[in-house]
């Protein structure tokens, strides 16, 4: 199964068009490889495509290198899978299902 880091590393290449040898987890995305704010965008904007989940403004305003873009990734994926109020993350909740007012009888 493909890691986070993998699959941001493969998003960087895809998207920058930059060699691969140059996406590591410290390369910078403004110095190393060249992303202007419109790259960082659609960075930002397939990150959470691809992982499902939403990263805020305040955590995309940091995303400086390759590695900070995994992690954040990686939490806003962990953000948008609900848990079970039994404290288990691994257990997902069920819609609960609340009967209409109107369904009652009078």
């Amino acid at each position: 199964m493909e890691t986070v880091e993998e699959k941001v590393k493969k998003i960087v290449i895809d998207l920058l068009g930059v060699e691969e040898d140059k996406v590591t987890l410290d390369a910078h995305f403004r110095n190393d490889l060249e992303a202007d704010s419109l790259d960082l965008v659609e960075l930002i904007m397939e990150f959470e495509r691809q992982f499902g989940g939403e990263i805020k403004d305040e955590d995309a305003q940091k995303i400086e290198t390759v590695g900070a873009a995994s992690s954040t990734s990686r939490n806003a994926c962990k953000r948008s899978v609900p848990h079970h109020s039994s404290g288990n993350p691994g257990a997902l909740m069920a819609p609960r299902l609340i009967p209409r007012a109107d369904s009652f009888a009078a």
